[in-house]
């Protein structure tokens, strides 16, 4: 019998054969130079170059130019989506000349509606908002008008920040005021630094997403005149209405519709844009509620989407702490092409039952919104002649409306 050592040399040998042919396998495959480069120690771990890391997102913008220019040498309508922008006799090659003219005879792209059929923008000044923090109640828009807090808005009166926030509660945004508690410690603690925000991806020309960033010192100096977009305190609420008091609901549900179809006309407005996401609680469901969560919520797709498609769009601000805020990264929208209709609505969770009672589904006021937005977008394109950004656009429609409603482009609500 054998010494155990012996069988250890043995199965050593056969390893360091093996290895040795498979040196030489690679050196026969690669080229030596390749393969000597292979080997040579490294003192730090090799980083990628900025090409290399930006390739997802360039890959991913080369493809989007491409499908633009394949499906807009034919306009052709979308029949799948339903959400069809020319007619089918308009099956033209779209030279520029061409695209005006076809843009210009189609009734989808008419004249805006006029100021009379939006609901007015009702903002609440940052200070008044920090006295409801203080309190530690928040009560609906219907309430805030009686004590003087939210105003009609007009830019003479100062800056106004949009936030786009998930619910924490079936009845109530923020029961406990959880989220906007971390937001005004954030304000209440800017300084005037030289640094910005934070960088964002400069890849994307300007039709497809703002590559500018947020300068914390004007954002500083703006916060003393700041007015907040905040649905809650902003948006009729039909829930504080009685259910016997027939005429006052529809007249809340008219203006309801109204201020929700305003909503791209209330984003092209606001000089900030901040998604308010700290991690936080849902009271009935338990699901902890996040940056995540809120980009997997239908309504803040849409608002999202809204910002993006303004004519004077700019960056998304992203807090997800008192202490940490950031720049939405353009690949968040960009790489996922968020589908508005296949994110989460509370309707459909609740199977479109309040109460004991039927209640409709939210995807038609999204298909609405969505529409009107994407309508002046295009509109605004082929006004600068922007032919690119309008060939873009119109190649994502399929993405941006897949599953909504069928129904056609509207008419903006935006002039």
């Amino acid at each position: 019998e054998l010494p155990l050592s012996w069988h250890t040399r043995r199965l050593q040998q056969a390893i360091l054969v093996l290895y040795a042919s498979s040196l030489v396998f690679f050196v026969l495959q690669c080229g030596r130079s390749s393969a000597l480069a292979f080997f040579e120690p490294r003192t730090t771990m090799p980083q990628p170059s900025p090409q290399r890391a930006r390739a997802p997102c360039l890959m991913r913008e080369k493809e989007l130019r491409r499908a633009a220019e394949c499906n807009s040498c034919v306009v052709e309508p979308l029949h799948e989506t339903g959400h069809p922008l020319l007619p089918k006799s308009s099956l033209v090659h779209t030279s520029p000349e061409s695209v005006i003219q076809l843009h210009d005879a189609n009734p989808l792209f008419a004249d805006s509606p006029s100021e009379l059929d939006r609901f007015p923008l009702y903002a609440i000044r940052l200070k008044d908002l920090e006295e409801i923090v203080s309190t530690r109640t928040l009560e609906p828009m219907q309430e805030q008008l009686k004590r003087g807090r939210i105003h009609k808005w007009d830019p003479s009166m100062g800056k106004l920040l949009f936030i786009s926030h998930q619910w924490l509660d079936w009845d109530h945004p923020d029961p406990d005021l959880r989220q906007l508690r971390e937001f005004i410690k954030y304000v209440s603690s800017l300084t005037v630094p030289t640094t910005r925000l934070c960088d964002v991806c400069d890849l994307q020309p300007s039709w497809a997403f703002a590559t500018t960033a947020v300068r914390l010192e004007e954002l500083a100096e703006d916060i003393g005149d700041l007015w907040i977009w905040y649905d809650f305190v902003c948006v009729p609420q039909l829930r504080c209405v009685p259910q016997s008091d027939h005429a006052t609901r529809r007249e809340c549900e008219a203006d309801f519709s109204r201020a929700i179809l305003s909503i791209p006309s209330y984003v092209e407005q606001s000089s900030y844009f901040l998604v308010l996401a700290p991690p936080q609680t849902h009271r009935q469901t338990g699901s902890v509620m996040d940056y995540q969560t809120w980009g997997q919520r239908g309504w803040c797709r849409l608002e999202l989407s809204c910002r993006i498609l303004a004519q004077h769009s700019g960056p998304v601000m992203v807090l997800s702490s008192s202490t940490e805020v950031s720049i939405m990264r353009a690949e968040d929208y960009y790489l996922k092409l968020l589908a508005v209709g296949r994110g989460e609505y509370a309707c459909c969770s609740r199977n479109h039952v309040v109460g004991g009672q039927a209640i409709p589904c939210d995807k038609q006021f999204s298909t609405q919104v969505l529409s009107d937005a994407l309508s002046v977008k295009l509109h605004g394109l082929i006004k600068q002649k922007d032919f690119d950004g309008y060939r873009f656009w119109m190649s994502c429609r399929a993405a941006m409306f897949d599953g909504l409603p069928n129904g056609q482009m509207s008419t903006s609500l935006l002039a």
